[in-house]
């Protein structure tokens, strides 16, 4: 019985070798990412050891209202040109959770890592408009989100036994989905019809979002609200010098 008890003990220890976790050491590590900082873009990113090789982590952050340029144009029936230009000021939350595959042991030296991002952003879209002998201001109401991920590589270089500098960067897929919509209590069935009709009769619709231009759009309105949306494939990026704490 005594043999027993031994050898299974052993074999334990002996997976525990095999599996590559046997003393870990330090598991923890809470960062911030120094660019990020330096833009007031809340974040906080949180790794932890699951072995001798691997860990896991999450990125989870807040972006305040920031502004941002915004242009569309299309064209009538007419060959007029039509032209919006303003100014969105977006604000949201985006979370980031990883793996990584350190191949000097975890947590330091060069890394490869599969990420994850999800992001979801609210803003407003101002515009005016005449009616009743009186000009209008209001806003348009816009969301947007996005999923995707990627692949990125970088390097985490330790300052003593207590703090960290995590060096990286990334490149991703994603797909994202963007509405703007407005239901102004000031227009009328017959303003939203005519609405309608106008939208009908436009083409070659295109919005540029800084140096981001979206082409593949869709619009309509109904009996009380008009509304624009998109849904396209956006880039996944990921870069960052990152100061850590190790517990």
């Amino acid at each position: 019985m005594k043999k027993l008890i031994i050898l299974v003990l052993l074999s334990g220890l002996g997976f525990q070798s095999f599996a590559g976790v046997g003393d870990l050491g330090p598991r923890n590590i809470i960062k911030t990412n120094l660019i990020s900082d330096a833009f007031l873009i809340i974040n906080l990113n949180y790794e932890l050891k699951i072995s001798n090789s691997y860990s896991v982590g999450m990125i989870a952050g807040v972006m305040p209202e920031r502004t941002y340029s915004l242009d569309a144009s299309a064209f009538n029936n007419d060959g007029d040109d039509i032209a919006y230009s303003g100014e969105i000021s977006p604000s949201g939350v985006f979370v980031s959770p990883y793996i990584r595959k350190y191949f000097k042991g975890a947590m330091t030296g060069f890394y490869m890592e599969l990420f994850t991002k999800y992001y979801n952003y609210g803003f407003e879209i101002p515009y005016d408009y005449e009616k009743n002998n009186s000009t209008v201001m209001t806003a348009a109401v816009g969301k947007a989100s996005a999923i995707g991920g990627g692949l990125s590589a970088g390097t985490q270089i330790s300052l003593g036994k207590l703090f960290v500098l995590d060096f990286y960067a990334g490149l991703g897929l994603g797909y994202a989905t963007a509405r703007a919509e407005t239901n102004d209590p000031q227009l009328d069935a017959q303003d939203y019809a005519d609405i309608k009709e106008e939208m009908q009769g436009i083409s070659d619709v295109e919005v540029s979002y800084g140096d981001f231009i979206i082409s593949n759009l869709e619009y309509d309105a109904t009996s009380d609200m008009a509304w624009i949306q998109s849904k396209t494939v956006v880039p996944m990026l990921k870069a960052g010098i990152s100061f850590g704490i190790v517990f």
